[in-house]
């Protein structure tokens, strides 16, 4: 008598084809997402030069103020038409200790008459008052940040007497 010998073959687990299936669903997937990492770190890094190159404008203005409290000809000394002039790298120097530059950055202060507006006429005086802009530049003037600023000519208000 023959005994009947069945073998129970269970199909567990995975084809080598959903296998591949599924390789290929998830790197379609990561392209982009690896592609989006890697353009974000270049925006992060714009982010901190632009940051930086702010913070150094603001810094230059409140350096500009405090020289035209005492002395209000300070401004006088700029020139409105190159980019890292003697008196721009005199105040470029006195602020580099502070910082770890990002970037190549270039300084442009340029100074302009403060106007306002009387009797429907605009009206320049620079003894009132001068508007300061500070533009930072780098990549070679490329990319840039600007700060601008009023400043009121203070250099009489100690010496009224009362």
């Amino acid at each position: 008598m023959k005994k009947n010998c069945r073998i129970n073959i269970e199909e567990n687990g995975f084809t080598l084809v959903e296998i591949i299936v599924v390789i290929v669903i998830i790197g379609i997937g990561i392209v982009p997402i690896l592609n989006y990492f890697s353009n974000s770190i270049g925006f992060i890094n714009d982010t901190e030069i632009r940051s930086q190159a702010a913070t150094i404008a603001g810094d230059v203005i409140e350096m500009i103020k405090d020289k035209t409290t005492s002395n209000w000809d300070y401004l006088d000394e700029f020139d409105n038409t190159t980019v890292n002039d003697t008196k721009e790298m005199e105040l470029f120097g006195d602020i580099s200790s502070d910082y770890d530059f990002l970037a190549d950055f270039s300084l442009d202060v340029q100074v302009k008459p403060f106007t306002f507006i009387e009797s429907f006429t605009e009206v320049e005086n620079e003894d009132i008052g001068r508007e300061i802009e500070v533009i930072i530049s780098w990549e070679s003037g490329g990319k840039s940040e600007s700060v601008s600023t009023l400043i009121r000519n203070r250099t009489g208000d100690n010496d009224e007497s009362s």
